[in-house]
């Protein structure tokens, strides 16, 4: 294979400039077969699918495999055993990398039955070892064989292949992708692993949890029980990851509409922070003084809102008021 350098090179041999983003990735994919390049960037040629930016660069949008490629790809893997070719569609629903263990719980078959289609793959190259797993050499082969798989039949594999991963113990979130996949709308098993995987990836990163939560909206009904939290956790995380006037503005829907009492006293807190954040003083403070006085709220969420009603007899030099808030947080 050529390197990353070559291989970009090549691309922008085709296209008429310096591959951008996009296409970088769609080369990349490539995993450096000058065949699989140049077929590419042929295909998206022919398909006026290149753009040439005013800085030179050669962009594409992002979109499907370039049907010529896909057909390229899947005749050159006819040579193979059809029982390979079959075992690596499969595996494309996995993703770019797996565990053999996954693959036998997919499957239903032992992973000693496995080895001899895999060892194959492994000779031809479409397979490679990563670590403890296995991925695809080239993700333009993993493209070609999961696209040419029917959605029907996609949506089916990823439902298995979610509950094998969830009863073995697997990451939420490596079971909430594939269950996403599987498109059930309203499907409640699909909705708690997202909302799982978000409470877990929020520790990391709250950008993803809110991600992950939009995605479990996405799937839930108009009627669905579980809208008020997942509406009240989103705005959460919409906060904290800076995403303040989407955040605001749902948390501000939730408190007016009681779509989730339970956790009114966070909700208004986290109003009242960001507010104070972003210098709304007043208007922060108010939030908080609502949560103080909400029966709803719970003794943890009240000592924090009371403490933070010590801050207008501060700022107006009233020790005594002052004082008299703090003794009452406390």
């Amino acid at each position: 294979p050529l390197d990353a350098a070559a291989a970009r090179a090549l691309a922008a041999r085709g296209a008429g400039g310096s591959p951008g983003a996009n296409l970088r990735a769609r080369v990349d994919a490539c995993g450096g077969n000058p065949l699989f390049v140049t077929l590419l960037v042929e295909a998206l040629a022919a398909d006026d699918a290149i753009v040439l930016a005013a800085d030179g660069r050669a962009e594409v949008a992002d979109g499907a495999l370039p049907a010529s490629l896909a057909t390229t790809v899947l005749g050159r893997l006819r040579a193979l055993p059809a029982e390979t070719v079959e075992l690596l569609g499969l595996v494309s629903v996995l993703g770019s990398e797996f565990a053999l263990a996954d693959l036998a719980s997919l499957t239903g078959r032992p992973a000693a039955t496995l080895w001899p289609p895999l060892r194959e793959a492994l000779a031809a190259g479409l397979l490679v070892e990563r670590g403890e797993r296995l991925g695809f050499g080239h993700d333009v082969v993993r493209e070609a064989l999961y696209d040419d798989l029917p959605r029907s039949v996609r949506a089916g594999l990823h439902l298995e292949a979610g509950r094998a991963l969830a009863a073995a113990g697997a990451d939420a979130l490596a079971v909430a992708e594939q269950l996403v996949r599987a498109e059930r709308r309203g499907d409640a098993e699909t909705i708690a692993w997202l909302e799982r995987a978000a409470r877990e990836a929020a520790a990391r990163s709250a950008g993803v949890a809110a991600e992950l939560l939009e995605a479990a909206l996405e799937l839930a009904g108009p009627a669905d029980p579980a809208r008020g939290r997942l509406d009240a956790e989103l705005s959460l995380h919409l906060v904290a990851a800076g995403r303040r006037q989407e955040g605001e503005l749902l948390l501000r829907r939730v408190l007016e509409e009681r779509a989730y009492p339970p956790g009114e006293g966070a909700l208004r807190l986290a109003l009242a922070r960001s507010l104070l954040d972003r210098g709304q003083v007043a208007e922060g403070l108010g939030e908080a003084a609502i949560a103080a006085r909400s029966p709803s709220v719970a003794a943890g969420d009240r000592a924090e809102a009371l403490a933070w009603a010590t801050m207008g007899p501060l700022l107006a030099h009233d020790l005594d008021a002052a004082a008299a808030a703090a003794e009452l947080a406390l």
